[in-house]
C-alpha cells in the first residue's frame, strides 16, 4: 500500500511541477535546438546533468549589433572562453552569424537578457 501511495505522490508531483520546468531551458548532449531571445525578456538555460555540457550557437539577428546581458545564478561556466562564477554578469555584442561558444558546469544556471530591440534566434548544437 505505501508503495502504490509513493508512486501516485511521485506521478502526481511530475503532472503539477511540468507547466513550470517548461518555462526553463535545458541542455543536454547531442541536441541541435533553436532558441528564441525576445527582446529584454530573460531566458534561464540549466544544465540538469551529472557532467558538463558544451553547445556551440550560430546567432541570426536582423539588426547591426545586439548587446547581450549574460548573468550567472548557479556554478559557473564559459561563453566564448570568458569564465563566469557565480553571481558574476558579463555583457557582450552579438551580430548575424556570430559563433557563441557555451560550457556549464553540472548544475550550472545561467541567464540571458537580450537588451537590443528585436527578437535574437540562437541555432545550437550540444556535445
Amino acid at each position: 500500500m505505501l508503495k502504490k501511495l509513493s508512486r501516485v505522490l511521485v506521478v502526481s508531483c511530475c503532472f503539477i511541477s511540468g507547466p513550470a520546468l517548461a518555462m526553463m531551458h535545458s541542455l543536454q548532449p547531442g541536441m541541435s535546438v533553436q532558441y528564441k531571445l525576445p527582446p529584454n525578456d530573460p531566458q534561464v538555460f540549466s544544465n540538469f546533468l551529472f557532467w558538463q555540457i558544451k553547445a556551440k550557437c550560430t546567432i541570426k539577428t536582423s539588426d547591426d549589433n545586439d548587446p547581450i546581458l549574460a548573468e550567472v545564478i548557479k556554478k559557473h561556466g564559459y561563453i566564448n572562453q570568458h569564465e563566469l562564477h557565480e553571481h558574476d554578469s558579463f555583457s557582450f555584442d552579438v551580430q548575424n552569424q556570430t559563433i557563441l561558444e557555451i560550457t556549464a558546469d553540472s548544475g550550472a544556471k545561467v541567464q540571458l537578457i537580450n537588451l537590443g530591440s528585436s527578437t535574437i534566434t540562437a541555432d545550437c548544437e550540444t556535445t
